[in-house]
This record gives C-alpha cells, structure tokens and sequence, in this order.
C-alpha cells in the first residue's frame, strides 16, 4: 500500500487521469473502506481519489453529451438548408405575389397576365375563377366584377367557373343574391350586369331545381330584385317602389304564370329591411337605368301569345331592356 500512494496522492491530470491509460472502468475502482490498519493520512488520499473519481465521471458524461448533442446537430444541418432554399424561393414569390394584386386592382386583365407569367397562376379559367373566388376578402372587388364582367371568351369562361364555386343550395333568391354580391362589385355596364345575372340564375336553378319552372324566371326575378333594392335605398330615386308595385311588375312572369304572392311579399320584405351588398367602391344602378340614354314608349309582340303589346323601353349601353311602365 505504501508503494501505490506516491502516485495516487497528486492531484490526477494529463494521461494519468484517462481510464484508458488505468486499463479499469470508473465503476470498478475501488472504494477502500476505512481500516484500522491504514493511518489517517492515508485516508485522507483515498478520500482524494475517489472525489477525483466522481468528478471525472460527472466530466465523462458531460463530454457525452456533447457528443451526442453534436451529433443531433449534423443530423439536423440537411433540414437547416432546406428551410433556408424554401424562404429563398419563398420571399420573392410573395413579392411577386404582392405585386401581382397590386397590377390587378388597378388594371385587372395586366394583373392575372402577370401572375400567369410568373408561373404563380395557371393560364386555365377554372384556376383564375378560383384566385378570384378565395381571394375576394383581399383583392379588388371592383377589378374582380370588371374582370369577370369583361365581355371576352376567355373572361366569360371564367364568370362561369367563378360562379359554380357559389353554393346556393337551400338558400331563397334574395339570400343567394346577397351571398353572390358579396363577392365581387356589380359593374356599371349594362351589358355586364345582364351577363352575371344571366350566369348567376342559372347557378341557382342548378342548386334549387324546385323554386322556378325555368331559368329565365329566375333571371328576370333577379333583376327586378336587383332592381327594387336600387329603388328602395337610393337617394336619387324619389318615386319608391310599393310591394303592389313589385308584385305588379312580375306577374306572369314564371312561363306566363303567376308566381305566389308570399314568395314575392317575402323578397320585397327581406329587400326593404336589409338592402343588398354595396360596398363604397362600387357602381350604381340607378346610374344605369335611372339615367338611360334613351327611354320611351314601345310596342312589342308577346312569346307565348302572339300579340302586340304597349311596354315602357330603356336603351342603355347599348343595351334594350323594357318594363310594363316607366315606374
């Protein structure tokens, strides 16, 4: 014992302290217990010896675990680049994106032409109508009623894909018209205005194939709701349609019959409380058919009886519509 305590006493550093070096495993140095026969400093020493022992072994594990941690960090450096490569490509695209709606609001057409050109869109009605449709809380609604409103193959493609995304199902006229409103800005033009409404009545006659006879009942009746809502709430119009009025206008208006009076009074009562979608950007109706370019009396030949009858008629944007009066 006497022979081993010269090298044990010193403090253990360098090679001397490598378990490696001792060819033993920490567990398996032994712990002397204390003995009568061994003096007190050499106690001491052993005492050293093993607070060296836990000390290296706390050190041992913490170089572990710095291997390990090291390690988990070189597994993870591939998903690191990834992430970078993605913000990379993703940054500009949503430049692009920015600068996209931003073309589009003020010149709808140059927008999507952009968008297609950047690979951010595909050059497919069915694709257009969608961005249109998901992207009505954040884009235009004006350029998205001039773009779809626009009277060119392609945009009337996508005026008929943009409107199949509605689902009118279980929904009365007035409702479906107030949820088809909301999602873009009713253009001024007249031409454009009977071409949604057209597009629109058809969408809702495919969901509700119970409500009306045909498809042309539909599109009349929402234009005269379209109609009555700009009698009803602009300022400009003093003479305020009645129900009796609104009732009068559309009789024999589903395939020469009548429709039923309830469902009318209901639309006139739904429409006088609470008037369709306008936001503050959008045209006026009254603009349209309140100020025509020309109006007058007009005699015209019915379709299903072959006689003539005396009608009220506007012409507007090129566009001829008639009423049975001039209110």
């Amino acid at each position: 014992m006497t022979e081993v305590l010269p090298l044990l006493t010193g403090p253990l550093i360098g090679k001397s302290s490598s378990t490696e070096e001792l060819n033993l495993p920490l567990h398996a140095w032994p712990s002397v217990p204390a003995s009568p026969s061994v003096s007190s400093e050499e106690q001491r020493d052993l005492h050293q010896i093993s607070q060296l022992r836990e000390r290296i072994e706390r050190e041992i594990e913490e170089v572990k675990d710095d291997i390990r941690r090291m390690g988990q960090e070189c597994n993870r450096q591939p998903e690191h680049e990834q992430l970078i490569q993605h913000a990379e490509r993703e940054v500009p695209t949503k430049e692009a994106w920015r600068s996209g709606r931003m073309r589009f609001s003020k010149r709808p057409s140059d927008g999507i032409r952009y968008l297609i050109e950047q690979g951010l869109l595909n050059a497919a009605p069915e694709d257009v109508a969608v961005f249109l449709f998901e992207g009505s809380e954040i884009l235009n609604k004006a350029a998205i009623g001039e773009y779809i409103g626009d009277g060119k193959d392609f945009n009337k493609d996508v005026l008929r894909c943009f409107v199949q995304l509605h689902q009118f199902k279980g929904l009365d006229l007035v409702n479906a018209i107030r949820m088809f409103l909301r999602s873009f800005v009713l253009p001024g033009e007249s031409q454009q205005i009977d071409r949604m409404i057209e597009t629109f009545a058809i969408r809702y006659c495919d969901c509700n194939q119970e409500i009306f006879s045909c498809t042309d009942t539909c599109y009349v009746l929402s234009f005269s709701i379209i109609m009555l809502n700009t009698g009803l709430h602009n300022p400009n119009v003093r003479d305020k349609p009645t129900m009796e009025k609104f009732i009068m206008m559309n009789k024999g208006l589903d395939n020469g019959q009548d429709l039923p009076q309830e469902l009318l009074m209901n639309y006139y009562d739904s429409i006088k409380k609470d008037p369709l979608p306008r936001p503050e950007d959008s045209s006026d109706l009254a603009e349209t058919f309140f100020s025509p370019d020309h109006q007058g009396w007009l005699v015209k030949e019915g379709g299903k009886h072959k006689n003539w009858k005396r009608r009220w008629f506007i012409l507007t944007d090129n566009c001829l519509y008639y009423f049975k009066s001039p209110q």
